[in-house]
């Protein structure tokens, strides 16, 4: 398992810091627990995650709440536990006033974390990874056209992580409701930045996640499932950490290996 390279990791905030690009890292949750057991978690932190029934899915909350306090700690020079966080609208949290336009998110599914962050707009992020399609579900999360558009489980992920990006990025998480959230396909798509969409006035991408040859502990699994990231603003790109490797447009100061298949949009618009 290859831990984020911190050289790398701070070229990246280099350029969210200028309001060039949004960072966005991908993480099997064993690469991020051992920052957790450093107990940097606050009190809600821990008791947001002891709500979960099972325990990987606790190990998994605090696993992602451990990786935003690495990176957040590391974007503004301070420790983890002394991140100054506060609830925002809907309980969402941000960064207190020394950060108020940086925004940022996290997702957890399947053993894997995933955490956004971006200056100068507001994000969502989601990771879906079930293999497991609820009955008739695609009806009370779908416009007309929209189930046939996205065909299977893996549309399935696709949709809903859209539609929870969206959600999470307005505030208000599962509480919006999906029906009301409609996507149309862009016309400028970019390669290795996802497939792209509008929904109700943000800007969404969304990548299919097959990661073959990423298997054992050290990535992702075949067939893992959907990222999907929503912004309110269009055009910025993409630094994506996916389990252990940069994918991003390239930057002498990021680095960035050739791209393989492992990041390719899997479900588009029939």
């Amino acid at each position: 398992m290859t831990p984020i390279p911190e050289a790398g990791l701070e070229h990246a905030l280099r350029r969210v810091r200028a309001a060039q690009a949004v960072l966005v890292i991908v993480e099997a949750a064993p690469a991020t627990l051992a920052i957790g057991r450093s107990n940097c978690l606050s009190a809600a932190e821990e008791a947001r995650a002891a709500r979960f029934i099972r325990e990987s899915d606790r190990r998994l909350s605090r696993a992602a709440h451990a990786l935003k306090r690495h990176v957040l700690s590391q974007l503004l020079d301070c420790t983890a536990e002394a991140l100054p966080l506060i609830p925002g609208i809907h309980g969402r949290p941000g960064l207190g006033a020394a950060a108020l336009d940086y925004d940022f998110n996290i997702s957890h599914s399947g053993g894997h974390v995933a955490f956004a962050l971006v200056r100068g707009m507001r994000l969502g992020v989601d990771l879906e990874t079930t293999s497991v399609q609820p009955a008739d579900i695609m009806t009370t999360i779908s416009v007309p056209d929209e189930a046939a558009k996205f065909p299977g489980i893996e549309g399935f992920r696709a949709l809903w992580s859209l539609k929870e990006a969206v959600s999470k990025a307005i505030g208000t998480g599962l509480g919006e409701g999906f029906p009301g959230l409609r996507l149309t396909t862009q016309a400028d798509q970019v390669e290795n930045q996802g497939t792209r969409y509008r929904c109700n006035g943000w800007h969404c991408r969304q990548w299919g996640l097959d990661g073959p040859g990423l298997e054992d502990g050290i990535g992702l699994r075949d067939n893992i499932g959907s990222l999907a990231l929503a912004t309110s603003r269009s055009n910025m790109p993409i630094v994506l950490w996916l389990a252990g490797r940069w994918f991003s447009d390239p930057d002498p100061e990021v680095p960035v290996i050739p791209v393989v298949p492992i990041i390719a949009p899997s479900v588009g618009w029939s």
